[in-house]
């Protein structure tokens, strides 16, 4: 279902716990992508907007979370066939400036 249910960090180990150490955190997520996603359709559906909030003067971030080998790097950089959120943010700020002027 979404939006994903918040769910806290596991419980901290007891060392931590008794040293006063120890803080839960609970985090968000906008949007969660399975296997299937293209980089294409992770960037219209999340960074696009960002992409033209900046080049209205706004600051905004990507960044892609998850698994080791779950694709961060490939989603984030691409290849000459399927570029990435960074190859497709770049061409963007240039397409949208040269709209802008």
């Amino acid at each position: 279902p979404w939006p994903p249910a918040r769910s806290p960090l596991p419980p901290p180990p007891p060392l931590l716990a008794a040293l006063g150490l120890a803080r839960s955190h609970a985090f968000d997520a906008d949007h969660v992508f399975d296997g299937a996603a293209t980089n294409e359709r992770i960037y219209g559906v999340l960074v696009r907007s960002l992409i033209r909030a900046a080049v209205d003067g706004f600051n905004g971030t990507a960044f892609a979370y998850g698994q080791t080998s779950s694709g961060k790097t490939f989603t984030m950089n691409g290849s000459a066939d399927h570029p990435g959120i960074i190859p497709l943010a770049v061409r963007d700020v240039f397409d949208t400036a040269r709209e802008v002027n």
